[in-house]
């Protein structure tokens, strides 16, 4: 008999801010914070130069996506044993082979017993837009959970609340967002 053949699923990961983010070109920290989170560190030592280096003491324990019905499809299929999810960033520039050699280097796999998951985000225009102008909002899932604050997302985002803010301004916020966790913690 032969075996079924497993899918593949990219989630691409950013680890520098995109050209329209208010701190475009800055380095993210994503992939290390996200290794921090799955491998279960408390913190991670960054060289930024032979000299010169910090402590990440934040995980990015999860991802925030446009489209929840499609990832809810992919990850459900992940969890059925039909599919892995390949985490990926740019070795350089996205896309951009000819112009500096880039290509897509595979961070972390995951598959059924990796305890990935989705979960529905309901963000209104009006809480998210608000959210621009003010502190904090509170969130409700399709879930009936209520009471989670859009900074606690963000922070477990790997994202302070500003840049949260920035990253999904251009959402279609009439659709539901897909929180993609790398571990098996759920709000």
């Amino acid at each position: 008999m032969k075996d079924k053949k497993i899918k593949t699923h990219v989630l691409w990961v950013s680890p520098r801010f995109p050209h329209d983010h208010p701190r475009k070109g800055e380095a993210t920290y994503f992939v290390e914070k996200i290794l921090m989170c799955i491998n279960n560190y408390t913190e991670v030592i960054v060289n930024l130069h032979e000299d010169s280096q910090f402590v990440i003491h934040d995980s990015k324990i999860h991802t925030c996506r446009e489209n929840y019905e499609e990832w809810k499809r992919k990850i459900d299929e992940v969890n059925r044993g039909e599919a892995i999810l390949s985490l990926r960033m740019w070795s350089a520039s996205p896309y951009n082979r000819l112009h500096d050699g880039s290509h897509p280097v595979e961070i972390a796999r995951f598959d059924k017993d990796s305890g990935i998951g989705v979960q529905k985000l309901n963000l209104s225009d009006t809480m998210i837009h608000g959210a621009l102008k003010n502190n904090d909002v509170a969130l409700t899932y399709s879930n009936g959970n209520g009471g989670l604050s859009l900074s606690t997302i963000a922070h477990n985002d790997g994202l302070s609340l500003p840049d949260f803010k920035a990253w999904f301004r251009k959402a279609d916020l009439s659709k539901p967002i897909a929180i993609i966790h790398f571990t098996k913690f759920r709000y």
